[in-house]
């Protein structure tokens, strides 16, 4: 699972990069490589290393400039539980997984990968049935809560395998 996911991760990613590449001289902005890691969840020292391969490099100051920018925003506006140990646990999920790409503004079904499962404030391996638990994935149709909008209801099918989706966070 985890070589599926790197690998839906790096075709994409891989795809996006070349075409900026075509527009560049020697430097990739460092805002494309922000979003190449915030929007598709493409790690720097892969981009990095995928342009030392062409003579090329990134503007790191001005990646590491939105990154910091980043952080802050999402912490400023997080309205989490109140309870700083789980909030934490969020921040440290989106650090390791990077951020679900949403899908929903092109169609409203779409294939995924489950990157990772939780139950209560502890990762779990599996759900099991009727166990309430949250679904973290690589892309997704469903909106996330936001901006006084509220998040999407729905259902994950997978062969027998079904999973309500009761509430979508957006973090």
């Amino acid at each position: 699972m985890e070589e599926e996911k790197f690998l839906i991760l790096l075709d994409r990613g891989i795809k996006i990069l070349n075409d900026e590449i075509s527009k560049i001289d020697k430097v990739l902005p460092g805002d494309v490589a922000f979003k190449l890691y915030d929007t598709y969840g493409f790690p720097l020292d892969l981009t990095e290393d995928i342009l030392k391969n062409k003579s090329l490099k990134v503007d790191n100051d001005k990646f590491h400039s939105l990154m910091k920018d980043s952080k802050e925003l999402a912490k400023k506006n997080w309205k989490g539980s109140g309870d700083s140990a789980i909030d934490d646990i969020w921040f440290g999920i989106r650090e390791k997984l990077g951020v679900t790409e949403f899908l929903g503004y092109e169609t409203n079904q779409a294939e995924g990968v489950i990157l990772s499962l939780f139950k209560g404030d502890k990762e779990v391996d599996q759900l099991n049935s009727g166990e309430e638990g949250m679904i973290i994935v690589n892309q997704t149709p469903f909106y996330g809560e936001s901006g006084g909008q509220v998040g999407d209801k729905g259902e994950i099918i997978s062969g027998e395998f079904k999973f309500d989706v009761l509430d979508v966070k957006k973090n």
